[in-house]
């Protein structure tokens, strides 16, 4: 009688965290279709970006057809760049800095986001 308990035991705990893992398995992610801009400051090892460019890419799984912006950073390292609300990758390509990559949350309002490239 005591191995038939072990085993429920098994079985019970098993299912507990196939049950866990059920569900959409796709992470939360916008479908937000809102454009803000965004403005700020690149810095590569804290020191403004001399120029280079800065792409904001908004396009998941929620909408696949969302295109990257591209903005110019700037001498003192600042850019201006409408994007869609929500996550966007962040490439930057700027002298020092190679290319980096981060992800951003941009919020539905005006933003105002540095970007520190190490």
């Amino acid at each position: 009688m005591n191995r038939p308990r072990k085993r429920d035991l098994v079985l019970v705990i098993a299912a507990s965290f196939l049950a866990a893992g059920c569900g959409d398995g796709a992470p939360s992610v916008s479908s937000s279709r809102k454009e803000v801009t965004v403005k700020g400051t690149v810095t590569v090892q804290g020191q403004p970006a001399a120029g280079g460019e800065i792409s904001f890419d908004p396009a998941n799984i929620n909408r696949r057809d969302a295109s990257p912006r591209q903005a110019k950073i700037e001498k003192d390292g600042s850019y201006t760049i409408t994007t869609l609300a929500g996550e966007n990758m962040v490439t930057v390509k700027a002298p020092k800095a190679g290319v980096n990559r981060k992800e951003y949350v941009v919020k539905s309002n005006e933003n105002t986001i540095p970007v520190e490239v190490p």
